[in-house]
């Protein structure tokens, strides 16, 4: 748990982002809190950026506020796909209706990923009734340079530490967006 230097709530990581300033005076965003500098954190929603613009917590550092939200975005996109990628390189990962349907037969499934730009129809409802958590985060584009295959609408992980971070990373970007879209 972590203290918001801005709302002054103990959070969870998953609700908050380290922020720090680089040697050349620019506020950007430490994803994986590894950065060799010293940051702050705070909660990770639109409304608490934007309410850096009046804060005076990085003082004379150069704060573009706009800029900072889309590359908080995109960074936490990019380290989700990341995940997803490094899942599929460890055996974690299947792709495709069937493997997935196969997956969650098993009762193997841990967390199931369905493009966003695919059309819902009543075979989804099989991820329903398995109560395995369902992410509809990303478009088929964003998948399918998982794996380089054309189009890509359904993924499933089987569990592991891999898919419980993936799951973590997750929320965290479900958390920013602000988009309740795990089912």
């Amino acid at each position: 748990m972590i203290v918001c230097a801005i709302t002054g709530h103990t959070l969870t990581e998953e609700e908050q982002i380290r922020l720090v300033v680089t040697p050349e005076g620019n506020v950007i965003p430490d994803i994986t809190a590894d950065l060799p500098a010293t940051g702050i954190w705070v909660r990770c929603t639109h409304e608490t950026i934007r309410s850096l613009d009046h804060s005076a917590l990085f003082g004379d550092a150069i704060l573009d506020i706009d800029a900072l939200q889309a590359q908080i975005e995109a960074l936490l996109r990019r380290h989700c796909l990341d995940l997803l990628a490094m899942s599929r390189k460890t055996g974690l990962l299947v792709s495709g209706y069937e493997k997935v349907r196969t997956l969650l037969a098993a009762k193997q499934a841990a967390l199931v990923i369905r493009a966003n730009d695919s059309a819902y129809s009543a075979k989804e409802q099989l991820y329903i009734k398995d109560a395995v958590p369902v992410v509809t985060l990303f478009n088929s584009a964003e998948l399918s340079t998982i794996n380089s295959h054309q189009h890509v609408v359904h993924m499933a992980l089987k569990s592991g530490k891999l898919t419980t971070k993936l799951h973590s990373a997750i929320k965290r970007l479900t958390y920013y967006m602000n988009s309740y879209v795990i089912i």
